[in-house]
């Protein structure tokens, strides 16, 4: 019987200790608050655009499509929305709807070589960056993203070359893209 009642007294010790403890955690904490009135918690919001507008105006813009399957600029401006949410599959699948319906757009070409890079699909976005020299063969943007395509992921660095030095050539470039052509060149030739 004397072991019970010293057991007992123990707990009852143990249970006394916490709750001093708890008692004496929540005064600093209350006494810390007191002295430091301006400490808060900050809690950073995501930098993307505010979801629910963005999903309120792809829902707007898939409906007024399903009323007009043949809406080349909903198509634009869907595939453009995707591409900021870095979903490029689902770029692709407009931009390419909007090729079948204006096969001569060269915006279109150019964006959806990008988003087929993005996916690693080189050798379509090489063929969508032509079409784009067909229509505009002196966009230095074109060259230097085939440029690049070819040197880098494609291993075919003569064809690369060419590009950059095509780039060179071009009048009303941009300087700093043809400083940035000059750069690769110097980096790549023997």
């Amino acid at each position: 019987m004397s072991e019970t009642i010293g057991h007992s007294s123990g707990q009852r010790l143990i249970f006394v200790f916490m709750g001093c403890a708890l008692v004496a955690m929540f005064v600093f904490a209350i006494n810390f608050r007191l002295q430091n009135p301006s400490l808060t918690h900050v809690v950073k919001r995501s930098s993307n655009p505010d979801q629910a507008k963005m999903m309120d105006m792809i829902g707007q813009l898939m409906e007024k499509l399903q009323k007009n399957p043949d809406d080349v600029s909903t198509l634009e401006t869907l595939a453009t929305v995707f591409m900021s949410l870095h979903e490029w599959e689902r770029a692709k699948h407009f931009w390419q709807r909007l090729l079948k319906l204006d096969s001569d757009n060269a915006q279109a070409h150019q964006q959806l070589a990008l988003v087929l890079f993005r996916i690693k699909e080189h050798d379509q976005a090489v063929k969508h960056l032509k079409e784009v020299l067909k229509f505009e063969p002196k966009n230095a943007y074109a060259h230097y993203n085939l440029a690049m395509i070819y040197t880098y992921y494609l291993d075919q660095e003569r064809k690369g070359q060419d590009y950059f030095q095509q780039i060179l050539h071009l009048k009303g470039v941009e300087e700093q893209l043809r400083q940035k052509a000059q750069k690769e060149l110097e980096a790549i030739q023997p």
